[in-house]
């Protein structure tokens, strides 16, 4: 009996031993910060919200503020306040990091010409799409700190590094197709409204190497005509970058058309 009882110790401990260790998670981050208005007074009752993790904070009565146990990632914050315009900004966080933003709300105006409804509450939703894209989607994402770090000269600079073969040249000119139901993918790149065919009636052009990519603004619906060379990198707060036809989200190309030579997703300030 007693050596049966120490064969069995024997073999829980052997099966201790083997057992895997547990994954270490990363440390979360923290953002810090301080709500003022254009004149540099504190801003008291601000809100300050992490999209797509339904975090959220507000500033004190010096305007300060603090977000604890963040999740390493890439994410939008939205900041708002009674009588001032909102604000979206983006931001890459890293693990066991602090995050210091100062912040400058401009009120809003006091006196309305007319009433008019705004598309508020469409664009978080689309901000949104950006934070579960950048986990779930085969593009390259870029915040305002990604495209810091990049010290780009300008915009076709950056979204050249991602899609490889491009020259700078094709990249500046405006992407041609036809949004028209039942013409399949025909995509063009040229200087002019007739530019180069490059794609027969199949969703991947024959080379995508010489035409422009589709571009979106603010996670609209690409058209045709636009051009990477038309905006200026300060005045972009992310990027998405697809480098494929069938990389692209579907929301984009519902009919399977307009992107066969990539996507570029604009998100400006």
């Amino acid at each position: 009996m007693a050596a049966r009882r120490l064969l069995l110790a024997l073999a829980l401990a052997a099966g201790l031993g083997a057992a895997p260790p547990l994954t270490a998670q990363k440390p979360p981050a923290h953002i810090r910060g301080v709500v003022k208005d254009t004149e540099s007074r504190p801003l008291e009752g601000a809100t300050i919200e992490v999209l797509g993790e339904k975090i959220r904070s507000q500033s004190n009565a010096d305007g300060a503020f603090r977000i604890d146990s963040v999740p390493a990632g890439r994410y939008w914050l939205t900041i708002r306040r009674i009588g001032y315009i909102p604000l979206q900004l983006t931001m890459t966080l890293d693990p066991d990091s602090t995050r210091d933003l100062p912040i400058e709300m401009e009120r809003k105006p006091t006196r309305l010409s007319e009433i008019a409804v705004t598309g508020d509450a469409m664009s978080k939703y689309r901000y949104q799409d950006f934070y579960w894209r950048s986990k779930t989607a085969f593009g390259r994402f870029l915040t305002r700190d990604d495209l810091a770090k990049t010290r780009a000269f300008d915009l076709i600079d950056v979204v050249q590094r991602y899609l490889p073969g491009r020259t700078r040249f094709v990249l500046e000119q405006r992407s041609w197709f036809d949004p028209s139901p039942g013409l399949g993918n025909v995509s063009y790149a040229g200087t002019g409204a007739f530019g180069s065919l490059n794609g027969f009636g199949s969703r991947e052009p024959f080379s995508n190497l010489n035409c422009a990519p589709a571009t979106s603004i603010n996670g609209g619906m690409p058209w045709p005509g636009a051009s990477l060379a038309d905006f200026q990198l300060d005045d972009v707060e992310a990027v998405e970058v697809y480098r494929k036809s069938n990389w692209v989200p579907i929301g984009f190309d519902v009919s399977g058309r307009t992107t066969g030579c990539g996507l570029v997703v604009l998100w400006l300030k």
